[in-house]
C-alpha cells in the first residue's frame, strides 16, 4: 500500500534505538517530517545519520516536565505523535520497591499523558492528528517477573481509550499498537525474561502498523472510540461486523439450548428420585393399626430364652 505523509511533522519518543527508530524511518519513508527523540544528543545525532529523509533531532528528556515544556519550545506543532518511549526490567514480583513502581508510572505512562495533553489541543484545531502509543501484550497477560512493566502498559492502554473519546468526532485519533515480543538490543541483553527471543519479530512489524494508522485513511469522518480498539487488521478481515454479529447470535442459541437441555436432565433426574421414594414409602395405615404398631415391643428388645449350655437335647 502506498502511505503519503508528506506535509505532515512526527514525533517518535525514545527513536534512537529498537521499534522507535524502525518507526522514524519508516516515517520519514514515508515522507514526513520526523523528530527523532532521545535523552543525549550525541546518540539522537547518530540515530539521525542512520535516517534519510526531512528528520531533525531533539535531545530533550520528555519524562521530566522540564524536558517536555523545551520539547514544545523546539517542536510547537506535530501532527503524528508516536508514544513510543518506555523501560522494562525482569524483578521478582515480590521484589519490586515502591521507586521502581513510580519509576515506571513515570516513564511509561505520565510521559506519554503529558505529551498527549500538550500536542492534543493543535490537532483538534486543525482537524487532523494521530495520537499513537505502543503498548505491550504484557498489558494483557502480565508476565510474574515484570509485573511493574504490565501494570503501566495496562495503564496505557486505558489512557488512549480515553483520549480517543475525549477527541470523537474532531478529526483525531488516538490509538494504541499492542506488540508483541520484539528481537531488540536491549532484549537480546536481557536475559532473564521467560519468553524466548526466538519468538520475538523484527521492529519493522511494529513500525508498519504505526505507519498504518497514521495514514490519511484512518481518519476524517468516521469515530474515534471505533478507531482506538485494538483489533488487528486479521481480526477485522476475519471478523466483520455482520459475521462478528452472526457469531455472537450463534453462540448465544447455543448456550441457551445448552442450558435448558441441563434443566430437562436434571428435571428428569428429580423425577425419578421422587418416584423411587414413593413405591418404598410404607403404605398408610388406619388409626387402630398405628396404635398397635406404637405400643408393640421393639424386635431387638424382646427376650430370647436362654438356652443351658449344658443341655444335649
Amino acid at each position: 500500500m502506498d502511505i503519503d505523509l508528506s506535509g505532515k511533522t512526527a514525533l517518535v519518543t525514545g527513536s534512537t534505538q529498537g521499534i522507535g527508530l524502525a518507526i522514524a524511518e519508516a516515517l520519514a519513508g514515508s515522507g514526513a517530517r520526523v523528530a527523532v527523540n532521545g535523552r543525549t544528543a550525541q546518540r539522537v545525532e547518530e540515530a539521525v545519520a542512520k535516517l534519510g529523509g526531512d528528520v531533525v533531532f531533539v535531545a530533550v528528556d520528555v519524562t521530566t516536565e522540564e524536558g517536555a515544556a523545551q520539547l514544545l519550545h523546539e517542536l510547537p506543532a506535530v501532527d503524528i505523535l508516536v508514544n513510543n518511549l518506555g523501560i522494562f526490567g525482569a524483578v521478582p514480583a515480590r521484589e519490586i520497591t515502591d521507586e521502581q513502581w513510580r519509576q515506571y508510572f513515570d516513564v511509561n505512562v505520565l510521559a506519554a499523558v503529558r505529551l498527549i495533553r500538550m500536542y492534543l489541543p493543535g490537532m483538534i484545531e486543525r482537524g487532523w492528528g494521530r495520537a499513537i502509543q505502543i503498548a505491550s501484550d504484557s498489558a494483557l497477560v502480565t508476565p510474574e517477573e515484570m509485573i511493574h512493566y504490565g501494570v503501566s502498559k495496562t495503564a496505557l492502554l486505558a489512557v488512549s481509550r480515553g483520549f480517543a473519546k475525549d477527541a470523537a468526532g474532531t478529526g483525531v485519533t488516538v490509538n494504541s499498537v499492542i506488540a508483541g515480543p520484539t528481537h531488540t538490543a536491549r532484549v537480546s541483553r536481557t536475559s532473564c525474561i521467560s519468553w524466548s527471543t526466538n519468538r520475538c519479530r523484527g521492529t519493522r512489524h511494529n513500525a508498519s502498523s504505526c505507519v498504518s494508522i497514521a495514514h490519511s485513511h484512518c481518519s476524517s469522518g468516521s469515530s474515534n472510540l471505533q478507531k482506538s480498539r485494538t483489533w488487528s487488521r486479521i481480526w477485522r478481515r476475519r471478523w466483520p461486523p455482520q459475521r462478528l454479529g452472526e457469531h455472537c447470535a450463534s453462540t448465544a442459541d447455543t448456550w441457551i439450548r445448552s442450558c435448558r437441555r441441563r434443566a430437562n436432565v436434571f428435571a428428569t433426574r428429580v423425577s425419578r428420585r421422587l418416584l423411587r421414594t414413593r413405591v418404598h414409602r410404607r403404605p398408610p395405615c388406619s388409626p387402630s393399626q398405628r396404635a398397635q404398631r406404637r405400643h408393640a415391643p421393639a424386635k431387638h428388645l424382646a427376650r430370647r430364652p436362654v438356652r443351658d449350655p449344658m443341655c444335649t437335647v
